[in-house]
């Protein structure tokens, strides 16, 4: 579950393994925020430079925070690296945001196809193109066993 309430609150928990129970203390800390905010930077190896955009989650603001981040290495680098490891979804509207950057108008990024039993309508995720990078630098993509949802979509349709 989830742990509500004011930042600093003191959460009591109580951990059951093999008939023992242990309790413990936590305290509350701030959540979202900067840590899944995208990251940028430069880096040099073997004469070239990388273009890194760390890309941990996909919230609202991760589409623009793309942007910024590759206006930043614009003309800087000689490749782009997306760096999904770990990247734990999140909003999928999102992540076809940001995938739209990287393709041409109406690609599609992903189908969802809802259960018969769920009222969930299928919804079709498509590249607007809208802020689309306009650029020949060489793309990779960084993923691992923990990139999930959103992320393994975007990665797939990019």
């Amino acid at each position: 579950g989830r742990c509500r309430g004011e930042v600093g609150t003191e959460v009591r928990l109580s951990l059951r393994r093999d008939g023992t129970t242990t309790e413990r203390t936590l305290r509350r800390a701030a959540t979202g925020g900067a840590y899944y905010d995208v990251r940028s930077s430069l880096e040099e190896a073997r004469g070239r430079r990388a273009g890194l955009i760390v890309v941990p989650a996909f919230q609202r603001e991760t589409s623009s925070q793309v942007v910024d981040a590759l206006r930043r290495l614009e003309g800087r680098a000689d490749v782009l690296v997306v760096d999904l490891r770990g990247n734990v979804g999140g909003y999928m509207p999102a992540g076809s945001a940001v995938a739209s950057r990287f393709l041409p108008p109406g690609r599609t990024v992903a189908t969802e196809v809802g259960r018969p039993e769920n009222a969930r309508a299928d919804a079709r995720y498509v590249s607007d193109g809208v802020g689309a990078v306009e650029t020949s630098l060489p793309l990779y993509l960084l993923v691992d066993g923990r990139t999930a949802s959103a992320a393994e979509i975007f990665a797939a349709g990019v």
